[in-house]
């Protein structure tokens, strides 16, 4: 598979959201810290079924795990067996969840005949320490949401890899921070023919960068 490098600018980590439909400032592309989520596809997915731990009705909770970078991503599985081919999701939780917290909203997509996978994002499994200064908050900002949508696309690679599931219909539903991870989903991989981001909003761009120190409203 091609690997499709995507390059997103971002201002302050906390407006990747917040900043949806407002226009930048003029000149700051060119001084904005950039994000690319490029992956070595060639490695191998270290894709672990550890069995069904959970039956809801005709609906199978499998115990996943797969390798993402240098993380092991713990996630849920769920699928009606004996299904033809059928679209695959990934849910993404929000900020302090994990891959239980969307695994209702799975099973109700299960049963209506997808095959869906809820993640715990590598931020929630692995949290980094906090860091010392502005400057190293917005470096490790940025290392994890690459690190988060680069786990998401190696979800859609597991799904894609699987006979069960049509490659060609691959969606995404976040929800809150996972909305955020989604925005990055959205512009960095085309298999996700459909996301559902679900989020209470925010203020736009422009509050966030009136909030920031002066000496960091440029980035």
């Amino acid at each position: 598979m091609r690997v499709r490098r995507v390059v997103v600018a971002i201002g302050l980590v906390t407006t990747v959201l917040a900043g949806c439909g407002h226009s930048p400032r003029r000149g700051l592309d060119a001084a904005a810290p950039r994000l690319t989520f490029s992956y070595d596809t060639s490695q191998p997915l270290g894709y672990v079924d550890r069995g069904v731990v959970a039956h809801r009705g005709s609906i199978a909770v499998h115990d996943i795990a797969y390798v993402s970078g240098g993380d092991w991503v713990d996630a849920y599985l769920v699928e009606r067996p004996g299904l033809p081919r059928r679209p695959g999701i990934v849910l993404v939780h929000g900020s302090g969840g994990d891959r239980s917290e969307l695994l209702d909203a799975a099973g109700a997509l299960a049963e209506r005949g997808t095959v869906a996978m809820t993640v715990t994002e590598p931020s929630a499994a692995h949290p980094p320490l906090a860091p010392a200064g502005a400057g190293a908050f917005l470096a490790q900002s940025r290392a994890v949401t690459v690190r988060d949508v680069i786990a998401v696309r190696r979800a859609a690679d597991i799904l894609a890899s699987m006979p069960i599931v049509d490659p060609s219909r691959i969606g995404y539903l976040g929800w809150s921070a996972g909305a955020k991870t989604g925005a990055f989903v959205a512009a960095s991989d085309r298999r996700f023919k459909a996301l559902v981001l679900l989020s209470g909003g925010a203020d736009k761009l422009a509050a966030f960068v009136a909030a920031a120190p002066a000496r960091l409203r440029p980035l």
